[in-house]
C-alpha cells in the first residue's frame, strides 16, 4: 500500500483489485479510489465488513457507502456494476463462448486503468473494460489472452452505442 499512497499523493487515481480475497481493514483502502472485486470477493468483503446486504446491487452499493469509494463488481457473463459517487453503474459483457477465463479480471482492471487515465468517464471506462475481459476469455493462458486495443475497440463498436 505504501506505493498506492505515494501514488495518489503524486494525484493519481489509485485502482485496487482484490483478487484473491484478502481480509483488509477499511483504514488500508485510504490511498483507494477504486475498488475492484469480483461478485465472489465483493461477498466476502461484505461479511469481512460485517454488511449484511443480499443481491449484486446492494452489496457494491452497500461495500461503496461502508468504504467511502467507488466498488466496482465483475459479473462474469453477466458484465459489471460499480457504485460510488456517480450513483449505481451497471455495464453488459460481449457475448463470448469461453475457452478460458484465466486473466479476464486482470485484463478488465488494467483497461479499466488504462481508459480512466485516458480521461473516460466510469461507464464507458467500465464498458471497455468489460468487453476487454470476455475477449480475453477466448484465448488460453493469462497474458497471451489480453487483447489489444484495436480488437477492443472492434468489439465495443459492435456492441456498445
Amino acid at each position: 500500500m505504501a506505493a498506492a499512497e505515494k501514488a495518489r499523493h503524486a494525484g493519481a487515481r489509485v485502482v485496487l483489485s482484490i483478487a484473491p480475497f484478502t481480509a483488509l481493514a477499511p483504514a488500508d483502502f485510504a490511498p483507494v479510489s477504486i475498488i475492484v472485486v469480483n461478485q465472489h470477493e465483493a461477498a466476502d468483503l461484505a461479511r469481512h465488513l460485517g454488511l449484511a446486504a443480499r443481491g449484486e446491487q446492494a452489496v457494491v452499493a452497500s461495500l461503496a457507502r461502508r468504504l467511502d469509494r467507488t466498488v466496482i463488481a465483475t459479473l462474469g457473463a453477466e458484465g459489471a456494476i460499480a457504485a460510488g459517487p456517480e450513483g449505481v453503474v451497471r455495464v453488459p459483457s460481449y457475448p463470448v463462448t469461453p475457452v478460458d477465463t484465466t486473466g479476464a479480471g486482470d485484463t478488465f482492471c488494467g483497461v479499466l486503468a488504462a481508459y480512466l487515465d485516458e480521461g473516460a468517464d466510469l461507464r464507458t471506462a467500465m464498458a471497455k473494460a468489460a468487453v476487454a475481459g470476455s475477449l480475453a476469455c477466448l484465448r488460453l493462458g493469462a497474458q497471451p489472452s489480453f487483447p489489444m486495443r484495436a480488437e477492443i475497440e472492434a468489439a465495443a463498436a459492435k456492441t456498445l452505442r
